[in-house]
């Protein structure tokens, strides 16, 4: 059965607790982070839910928060970035610290190119 947009977010927008987190990436639902969306001389960063659901459980399992982070695939945007960043920032035993940095990408909007 194909799950819409609008039930994938509340899904993930409801879950207050970390008692999902391995079930819910033994079923590959942290792989497929979205890139920045480039249309027409603009760009956006799609907010993912499941990056967002990271960020409020952090504080209460961060190992396996870590862990999950870490096996995300890699991503231009910036939004996910952010949460990946505020999810170590709300671990209250800040055990996201050993993340490696090089893993969180700044993505630089070049200001004019040559013509």
């Amino acid at each position: 059965m194909a799950i819409s947009a609008a039930n994938h977010e509340y899904f993930f927008m409801k879950l207050k607790t970390p008692d999902w987190i391995e079930p819910l990436a033994k079923a590959g639902r942290f792989k497929d982070p979205p890139n920045a969306k480039r249309q027409e001389g603009t760009i956006s960063f799609p907010s993912w839910a499941e990056s967002q659901y990271l960020v409020r459980v952090a504080g209460d399992a961060p190992d396996i928060v870590k862990q999950v982070i870490l096996n995300v695939p890699e991503t231009d945007n910036q939004r996910v970035h952010q949460d990946f960043v505020e999810a170590q920032q709300r671990s209250r035993l800040k055990k996201l610290r050993g993340l490696d940095s090089s893993r969180i990408y700044i993505f630089c909007i070049p200001t004019k190119s040559p013509n």
